[in-house]
């Protein structure tokens, strides 16, 4: 089952139209079954704040297994309005039962033809309560389990520095641009009254 804004257009679903439901995602989420998996991934960040206790909250009660990425402080977006480090998240499935896997980023993060965010942010979450009855998942728990790291993948960081380097050449050369029309003025004014020119 997919759920997201009434805005998708419906032809462009690459799932079945009818596993598919426009859901308002900043509103609890309730549906008569549970599935094994949960998964949003770089969704949350689109949610205002005072939202992102009931999503996660709506996620647990999706699945016992959630897998789940949001974006980080100044990865940038449209509509980013909540970007967060994984520890604020974490505080939140921690509150539902849920403990933390970090089981995809190393694996993904060499791995360019996966977007950088998803190697930089994916995180599984398991009700810890259902671990005992699932040996693969509690020796991963085991192995990678614990509080989230703070990641930025290289990629994040690279295209910041191009972005902020970008932003600087324009801001010298505005700088610049203002300063030769100030003095072209400045000689102008001098020329007209007779004056000469420094």
């Amino acid at each position: 089952l997919g759920l997201d804004g009434d805005y998708v257009d419906r032809k462009l679903l690459e799932i079945p139209a009818e596993a598919f439901r426009a859901a308002d995602l900043a509103a609890p989420i309730r549906i008569e079954r549970e599935f094994d998996l949960a998964m949003s991934l770089e969704v949350a960040e689109h949610l205002h704040a005072h939202h992102a206790e009931e999503f996660v909250r709506s996620l647990t009660r999706l699945a016992p297994v959630v897998l789940f990425s949001a974006a980080i402080p100044f990865q940038g977006g449209v509509h980013h309005v909540n970007e967060q480090w994984p520890a604020y998240w974490h505080a939140f499935f921690r509150k539902e039962g849920y403990v933390c896997i970090d089981l995809f980023r190393d694996t993904l993060w060499e791995r360019s033809e996966v977007l950088y965010w998803y190697r930089q942010n994916c995180l599984l979450y398991v009700r810890e309560t259902f671990l005992p009855g699932h040996p693969a998942l509690k020796l991963a728990h085991e192995v990678h389990g614990g509080d989230p790291r703070a990641l930025v993948h290289p990629e994040a960081y690279l295209r910041k520095c191009a972005a902020t380097t970008s932003l600087r050449s324009a801001a010298v050369g505005l700088v610049r641009a203002v300063g030769t029309s100030v003095r072209s003025l400045f000689v102008a004014n001098e020329t007209s009254k007779g004056g000469s020119s420094r």
